[in-house]
């Protein structure tokens, strides 16, 4: 359950971000890679991504 909260927060602060610098670099590739599987969406189409409620899991397997 914790390492899904801090997944879900990881998920959070990317959303919240201004810009893509803003999210810390050794996030970066955990959030590409569970864009990519999950959903159609480009790397920094926040509110795309957002629409995917299914984005958690793939964010499970990394230790943000």
């Amino acid at each position: 359950m914790q390492f899904t909260l801090a997944a879900l927060a990881t998920l959070v602060a990317a959303v919240s971000a201004q810009t893509w610098e803003d999210i810390p670099a050794c996030a970066q590739p955990c959030i590409l890679d569970a864009v990519a599987e999950v959903t159609n969406c480009g790397s920094t189409d926040y509110k795309c991504i957002c629409t995917f409620n299914s984005i958690r899991h793939p964010l499970r397997n990394y230790n943000i």
